[in-house]
């Protein structure tokens, strides 16, 4: 996969699936900064309310994705290209097995 290659309407599943198929970082930028584009014509087009801007909305639908699935070098590449990050486990979840990092999350609640 080469940039963002998504049609305005996905699924979140068509995004996961594409994040998780990138692997380098000329990738990792072309498909940042299409995600950002696509956000933008969201909030332009008065169909996106948000809070955070292009940028910062981009960096954390990414950064989902970490908990997806991705292993440690991925996320490395992720954080370095764009500076995303997990909404909950910020930019290094824990290596965890089973429910680890479920527990390690209640327990700051």
């Amino acid at each position: 996969m080469t940039g963002w290659n998504l049609p305005e309407k996905h699924t979140i599943g068509d995004f996961i699936s594409a994040v998780l198929s990138i692997e380098n970082e000329t990738d990792a930028a072309d498909f940042y900064r299409g995600c950002v584009g696509h956000i933008q014509r969201q909030i332009d087009a008065n169909k996106w309310e948000s809070k955070l801007t292009a940028e910062e909305a981009a960096r954390s639908n990414l950064g989902w994705c970490f908990g997806e699935g991705m292993s440690d070098e991925r996320i490395a590449m992720w954080v370095k290209v764009c500076g995303a990050s997990h909404p909950v486990f910020g930019s290094v979840l824990p290596s965890a097995k089973g429910n680890d990092a479920l527990q390690a999350v209640e327990s700051e609640i």
